[in-house]
């Protein structure tokens, strides 16, 4: 019979992104203050890939 361990993360951390959920409520905010300033984000499809990539190395991390 295989035991599993469970992963405890603090609840101050992101499980997605293993980020401080106040850094990632900060991006958020700046990102929304920015569209309605109209200023929005733009990214190529190099660096949407390179951040894809990032997220799924952390969840494999895990």
């Amino acid at each position: 019979m295989a035991l599993a361990q469970a992963v405890l993360i603090p609840d101050h951390i992101d499980a997605e992104t293993g980020m401080a959920k106040v850094e990632l409520r900060r991006m958020l905010d700046e990102g929304l203050a920015e569209l309605e300033r109209g200023e929005g984000i733009e990214m190529d499809d190099a660096a949407w890939e390179q951040l894809r990539s990032e997220l799924r190395a952390r969840r494999s991390a895990r």
